[in-house]
C-alpha cells in the first residue's frame, strides 16, 4: 500500500513540474511526458510527434493539418450532376416534371370535350356579382359536316356550385344545332359561386363538363 502511494506521489510531483514549465511557455510539450511508476522502477516516457503520425495519414488529413484542405462547395446544378447516381436521379426528376406538365397542357380538360365530331367547351365568368356561364358548340369536323344539316337538339343542365360543392342555382337550356356554331348561355347573381357544371345531352349521349369561375 505504501509502495502504491509513493508512486502516486511521484506522479503528482512530476505533473506539477510539467505544468509550471507549461505556464512559462506558449504550448505544452507533449514529446516527453513521464508516465506514473513505482519507486525504484524506471519511468516510462510517452512520446508524441504529430509530424511522424501525419507521414502515414491519408492525403486529405495531411492537407487538413497543413492548411491546404479546400471544402468543395459546388452550385446546385453541379451538385445534382457531380456523380453518376446524382445524374440518374436528376434525369428522373426532369422526366417526371415533363410528364406532369405534358398531362396538364395536353391532357383532357374538364371544361371541354368532343361528341360525335362536335367540339364542346364550357366557360364561366364573374363580372361584379353576376356569374355568366356559356356552352360553346362549335362546327363539327369535316367528316361529320353533312350529318347535322337537318339539325339535332342540344340540351344543357347548368349547375352553379359554391365552395362546398353545393348547388346554389341550376338552369336548363336547349337549342337546335344544324352544324353551325351556337352558344347556350345562362347567368345568376351570387358572389359565392366558384364552379359551374354542365350536363350536355345530345344524340342520346350525356357528357359532364366543369369550369372554374374566372373573376374579371
Amino acid at each position: 500500500m505504501r509502495k502504491s502511494l509513493g508512486g502516486v506521489r511521484t506522479r503528482f510531483l512530476q505533473l506539477i513540474s510539467v505544468t509550471k514549465t507549461d505556464l512559462r511557455g506558449t504550448f505544452m510539450d507533449f514529446d516527453k511526458i513521464p508516465e506514473g511508476h513505482y519507486d525504484g522502477e524506471e519511468p516510462m516516457v510517452f512520446h508524441y510527434r504529430r509530424e511522424e503520425r501525419l507521414k502515414n495519414a491519408p492525403k486529405i488529413v495531411q492537407d487538413y493539418y497543413s492548411g491546404d484542405f479546400k471544402v468543395f462547395r459546388p452550385g446546385l446544378l453541379k451538385a445534382l450532376v457531380s456523380t453518376r447516381g446524382n445524374k440518374l436521379l436528376f434525369m428522373s426528376l426532369v422526366i417526371c416534371f415533363l410528364v406532369v406538365i405534358g398531362n396538364i397542357l395536353l391532357g383532357p380538360k374538364q371544361n371541354s370535350a368532343v361528341s360525335a365530331g362536335i367540339p364542346l367547351k364550357l366557360t364561366s365568368t364573374a363580372i361584379e356579382e353576376t356569374i355568366y356561364s356559356s356552352l360553346k358548340v362549335s362546327a363539327p369536323e369535316k367528316k361529320f359536316k353533312d350529318i347535322y344539316n337537318d339539325g339535332i337538339m342540344v340540351s344543357v343542365h347548368f349547375k352553379f356550385l359554391d365552395a362546398d360543392n353545393q348547388i346554389v342555382f341550376d338552369d336548363k337550356v336547349s337549342e337546335k344545332y344544324t352544324g353551325k356554331e351556337i352558344f347556350l348561355r345562362t347567368s345568376h347573381t351570387d358572389y359565392d359561386i366558384f364552379t359551374v357544371c354542365a350536363e350536355v345531352e345530345m344524340l342520346d349521349e350525356t357528357l359532364s363538363l366543369k369550369s372554374k369561375v374566372e373573376k374579371r
